[in-house]
C-alpha cells in the first residue's frame, strides 16, 4: 500500500477525527431531513396565504400549534386540511433539529478536545503561570494587610503614655518590725501597718 495513503488512512481512523467524520455525515442527512420536509409542506404553508406568518415550518409550529383551537375557528376545512397536513410533518421535523442540534455541538467539543491537545503544554503553562501570579498576589495581599495591621498597632504603642517607674523604700514598723514598702519622694506620710495596724510617721 502506499504509504502516503496508509498515513492518512492511520490519522482518519483515529477517535477524534472518526467522531468528527460521524458528525459531518449526521449533520449533513439531518440537514438534507430537515430540508426535505420544509419543502414537503412548503406548498401547503404557501396556499395559507399568509396564515401562521407564513414563513415556514417554524412559524407554523410558533403560531398555529400554541393555540390550535382558537386559531382554527376562522378556517376554512380545507385549511384545516392543510393545517392537518404540515402538523403530520412536525415531529420528524423537531426530531431531526435535535438531532442536527445534538450533534453540532458534539462536533464543536471535538474540535476544542482537538485544539486542547495539540496546545496542552501551552495550556498547561498558562494555567501554571495564573496559578504562580494568583499565589503571588494574595501573598502580597496578605503581606500588604499584615504590614499594614503591624503599623497600625506600633503607631497606638507609640501614642500610649509611657509610665514612670515608681521608686519605693522599704521601712520597719517599729511595733511588730513588719517591712513595710513605701514611695520615695513623698516627704513625711502616715503609714498604718498591715501586719498589726500599728500607724505612725515616717520620711521618704
Amino acid at each position: 500500500m502506499n504509504r502516503k495513503l496508509s498515513d492518512f488512512l492511520r490519522n482518519a481512523l483515529q477517535p477524534t477525527n472518526v467522531v468528527l467524520i460521524a458528525c459531518l455525515i449526521l449533520f449533513l442527512s439531518t440537514t438534507a431531513e430537515i430540508n426535505r420536509l420544509e419543502r414537503q409542506v412548503n406548498p401547503a404553508i404557501v396556499e395559507l396565504k399568509g396564515f401562521a406568518g407564513g414563513y415556514g415550518i417554524d412559524s407554523f409550529i410558533h403560531e398555529y400549534l400554541a393555540d390550535p383551537f382558537g386559531k382554527a375557528i376562522g378556517l376554512s376545512e380545507h385549511q384545516l386540511q392543510l393545517c392537518r397536513q404540515i402538523s403530520d410533518v412536525v415531529p420528524a421535523y423537531e426530531s431531526s433539529l435535535r438531532w442536527r442540534n445534538n450533534v453540532l455541538l458534539t462536533g464543536i467539543l471535538t474540535l476544542v478536545f482537538i485544539a486542547y491537545k495539540r496546545n496542552e503544554t501551552r495550556v498547561v503553562r498558562f494555567v501554571g503561570d495564573f496559578k504562580r501570579r494568583m499565589n503571588l498576589a494574595m501573598i502580597q495581599l496578605i503581606m500588604r494587610r499584615w504590614m499594614s495591621s503591624a503599623s497600625e498597632r506600633v503607631s497606638k504603642m507609640q501614642h500610649k503614655p509611657i509610665k514612670k517607674a515608681v521608686i519605693s523604700n522599704i521601712v520597719p514598723c517599729p511595733s511588730c518590725h513588719q517591712e513595710l514598702r513605701v514611695p520615695s519622694g513623698k516627704g513625711r506620710i502616715l503609714i498604718t501597718c498591715s501586719a498589726c495596724g500599728n500607724k505612725f510617721e515616717t520620711t521618704t
